[in-house]
């Protein structure tokens, strides 16, 4: 009984179980769902965070695989940039220049290289032989001609080339030959024709500037131009400038002397002062002039040898200087035969002062101007430089005559008593000259 009462108590306590059980249960179902939002809410909330974070980590792998990208595109770019084509191209850095001495016109050309490692560069022709470096040329060219040059860059990554054509590109400087006078003595207050022979290599027409230190000119851009002359001797400079229109021009200059007027004069003879003097006998004063030897009568001892004498008086030409001498003799008799032996007849110049002849005067000392070997019939005519220098020494010493003797070297007579020799009237020998 007891037993019995025991399971009935069980049961009992097992229904209020499942009861309260229920209860709870019924609770649950009303709570549930919130709690499953919730937790549906905040799992999803978990989810999209874990997506961001994953999100974010997919970006940051992205980024991380770009910048590798990046970095290895760099890293690329650094290990080729080391391993660079050659580029080139030219350029004129001066030029066209003109070279007068070559009659040449030059360009020096530079190459403008890049590429790694450094190109080397050549030039298909170098007039300077590399005397400006490695990268310029130099090219001269001649008149006419045309040249392309080319230049090429080369390295271990290839080659690359590069051409200029060059041509005569320079204008040429006048050239100025010569000046001349239309005279070769220039005196004062005179005109006279200037003229310039000058000549342009390059055809261009020519401009004429004239200067001078001294005198006038007429028209300063003609040639020839006409200059007058100062009205005082000395040394003048004429200057010429000659222009091309084109830059080009030249200069140059010559220096004239210009002379007092240049006077022509038959210098007068002292007659009283001249004559013939036999030696050791007679003396003819004021007479002609005579060269051989004598006869014996009227005074004369014969078979001696006789000199001619004449005076010129100078005193007019002090301070003057000579330009040109010439004396003649012209024949007047030819006495006798004058024999061989006489050995022609010496002119020279002596010197007994202004008076008349003494018979001492035969044994004058005698500076010789010319011997002539007198085949030619008698005339004769003297213009060495001997007899102007004498002369010009005679006036600068201040003297006022020069005098003339004529005599022969030879064998002093024939000895035949016979007037043998030449003779000379005063009237026909004559001292021309011109000074200024």
């Amino acid at each position: 009984m007891k037993k019995s009462k025991f399971y009935v108590l069980i049961s009992l306590l097992i229904v209020v179980l499942l009861f309260s059980v229920s209860a709870l249960c019924n609770q649950c179902g009303i709570i549930t769902p919130a709690t499953t939002d919730t937790t549906a809410e905040t799992a999803t909330e978990k989810t999209d965070v874990g997506e961001s974070k994953e999100s974010a980590s997919d970006e940051t792998t992205d980024q991380t695989e770009e910048t590798t990208d990046q970095t290895e595109e760099t890293s690329a770019t650094d290990q080729s940039s080391g391993n660079e084509a050659p580029a080139i191209k030219l350029e004129i850095y001066e030029g066209p220049t003109y070279s007068a001495g070559d009659d040449i016109c030059f360009y020096r050309v530079k190459a403008v290289v890049t590429g790694k490692p450094a190109p080397t560069v050549k030039f298909s022709r170098d007039d300077s032989s590399g005397a400006w470096g490695t990268k310029k040329a130099q090219v001269n060219i001649h008149r006419g001609e045309t040249y392309k040059l080319t230049a090429t860059a080369k390295n271990s990554e290839g080659e690359a080339t590069a051409s200029k054509t060059l041509t005569w590109g320079c204008n040429s400087n006048p050239v100025i030959n010569s000046i001349t006078l239309s005279s070769a003595t220039i005196e004062i207050n005179k005109i006279y024709n200037v003229t310039a022979n000058a000549t342009d290599p390059d055809g261009d027409t020519l401009t004429y500037k004239w200067t001078t230190s001294g005198g006038t000119i007429n028209d300063d851009s003609t040639n020839p131009m006409k200059w007058t002359t100062p009205g005082s001797a000395g040394s003048y400079t004429i200057t010429l400038k000659v222009t091309d229109g084109k830059g080009g021009e030249a200069t140059q200059s010559k220096d004239v002397s210009v002379e007092t007027a240049v006077v022509n004069l038959d210098v007068p003879k002292v007659n009283t002062e001249g004559g013939y003097i036999e030696q050791g006998g007679k003396i003819n004063t004021g007479g002609g002039l005579f060269a051989g030897d004598s006869a014996a009568g009227s005074g004369y001892i014969g078979n001696r040898a006789v000199r001619g004498y004449i005076s010129f008086d100078i005193t007019g030409l002090n301070g003057k200087t000579i330009d040109q001498a010439t004396l003649t003799f012209n024949i007047n008799s030819i006495y006798g035969v004058p024999p061989a032996t006489f050995g022609g007849m010496w002119v020279g110049v002596v010197d007994w002062g202004a008076e008349a002849l003494v018979l001492s005067d035969f044994d004058l000392p005698q500076v010789g101007i010319q011997l002539f070997n007198m085949t030619g019939g008698g005339n004769i005519t003297c213009t060495t430089a001997t007899l102007k220098t004498q002369l010009q020494s005679a006036i600068n010493g201040g003297k006022s005559r020069f005098q003339i003797m004529i005599s022969h070297p030879g064998m002093p007579s024939s000895f035949n008593n016979t007037w043998d020799g030449w003779s000379y009237l005063q009237a026909g020998v004559n001292l021309n000259i011109n000074y200024h």
